[in-house]
């Protein structure tokens, strides 16, 4: 598989990813913004919600920095990106369009790392954190966007010469 394979089918991934992620913000929808009743109420009727969100808002994130930044920095020609730190590479990504601010990512890591280590047994405390993930997840799926469309630019193929 060459590079631009992986970049090809890493970029599959993240849009699979993006979707999920959206497809269950979908489905949270009726109980935002979370309060402690609103995340019993959604887990009363689906206890999977509020596992899903954490989870897909996790591995779309962990996608982006750990695969699909690293195979687009490989694509604009940085040699060892493995080399590279997360920082880093979101810095570049931000030079390069693909992230707004590489500082407002840092905080959607910091969300993440958060939801992690979720409380189910008290829903005040899972509420917050599921709100804040709620909030960035416009910032993640822009992120997730704007790759797309780099890709779009920069792998499509070139238009033909005029004559």
């Amino acid at each position: 598989m060459t590079a631009r394979d992986d970049l090809s089918v890493s970029l599959g991934a993240a849009k699979r990813l993006a979707d999920k992620l959206l497809d269950v913000l979908g489905d949270l929808a009726p109980y935002l913004p979370f309060d402690a009743d609103r995340v019993e109420a959604a887990e009363a009727a689906n206890s999977l919600l509020t596992d899903a969100f954490p989870k897909r808002f996790e591995n779309l994130v962990n996608h982006l920095q750990d695969r699909l930044w690293r195979r687009v920095a490989v694509e604009q020609g940085f040699r060892d990106p493995a080399l590279m730190s997360r920082r880093d590479l979101a810095d570049l990504m931000e030079k390069f369009g693909l992230l707004e601010s590489a500082d407002a990512f840092a905080e959607m890591v910091k969300t993440r790392n958060r939801l992690l280590h979720m409380y189910p047994n008290d829903p005040a405390r899972q509420a917050t954190r599921l709100n804040q993930a709620c909030e960035q997840s416009a910032v993640l799926l822009a992120a997730a966007d704007a790759a797309q469309a780099w890709a779009a630019r920069r792998l499509s193929p070139p238009p033909p010469a005029s004559p």
